[in-house]
């Protein structure tokens, strides 16, 4: 299924499925799943204590951030394609930055962890049926479609690598 398929998404979404390519969600997952395609291991590991500015986040930051997203997605999604009708809450990215424990972590442990828990993304969304993911739930007060998550875990991680590109290592 592709983004044309979308039924219900939130506004503040939108920057996200705008990021992903327009390709059917596995395609578009898969996309964006090795992170060093677009930005080298080595570079990322030679930056990952920079900030481009001061209570900005770390690359390592921003990795983990992307791992910590990830995961929330795929459960929302998980819960929503299940016919879980439980209103889910929202996270806040900036509590979960300050309580991520990035700095004795390698890059490279921060690109596998990102590279597994995407893989299970993709598997997830590979069980899905049609019917399952164009179900419905609302999340943090707002509702949105489980293909509509696909899609905003497939932006939300091209959204982060544009801001690396282009404010991290000025490409």
């Amino acid at each position: 299924m592709k983004k044309s398929a979308i039924t219900a998404i939130p506004s503040f979404f939108e920057n996200y499925i705008n990021c992903a390519p327009d390709l059917p969600i596995l395609d578009a997952l898969a996309a964006t799943s090795d992170l060093t395609h677009f930005i080298s291991g080595t570079s990322l590991e030679e930056k990952r204590d920079f900030a481009y500015a001061p209570e900005k986040w770390t690359v390592a930051q921003v990795l983990q951030h992307m791992i910590d997203t990830e995961r929330i997605f795929a459960y929302r999604a998980l819960r929503f394609a299940r016919n879980d009708s439980t209103e889910l809450p929202g996270f806040d990215e900036a509590l979960f930055a300050e309580n991520a424990p990035v700095g004795n972590r390698p890059v490279e442990q921060l690109l596998d962890e990102f590279s597994i828990v995407r893989r299970g993304t993709i598997l997830l969304f590979s069980s899905f049926t049609q019917e399952a993911m164009l179900r419905k739930g609302v999340c943090n007060h707002y509702m949105i479609d489980v293909l509509g998550i696909g899609f905003a875990a497939a932006g939300h991680v091209a959204h982060h690598i544009n801001i690396l590109k282009e404010r991290y290592f000025l490409l």
